[in-house]
């Protein structure tokens, strides 16, 4: 089932703008709940029992957000990124528009 939102410019499209909270939501929880955890345990002043490794892990994770910005941004607004062709003017038409030229021949 898809979210239909109404945009300001008057036609349908789905939520995907609703991607960005979900994937931060999702990039940030795991490394919240470590650092929870760590900062419990060293409140209580037991030893330390989140390993490192699983820390590393979950920062590299959250250090993909950039590039998931990048990835939802190309994909929510693909318009953004479309080459298109260069606007073509009409051409002159200089004998439409006669502006009489002051004399500054004489003195």
């Amino acid at each position: 089932m898809s979210i239909q939102i109404l945009s300001p410019f008057g036609h349908h499209s789905d939520c995907g703008l609703c991607r960005y909270p979900a994937v931060y939501c999702i990039l940030v929880l795991p490394l919240s709940i470590a650092r929870w955890v760590a900062f419990g345990q060293e409140a209580k002043r037991v030893v330390n029992s989140v390993p490192s490794a699983a820390t590393f892990a979950v920062a590299a994770v959250f250090q993909l957000s950039g590039l998931l910005n990048v990835v939802l941004l190309v994909t929510t607004r693909p318009t953004l990124f479309q080459r298109s062709r260069p606007i073509e003017l009409p051409p002159s038409t200089p004998d439409l528009v006669d502006i009489p030229l002051p004399d500054v021949s004489a003195p």
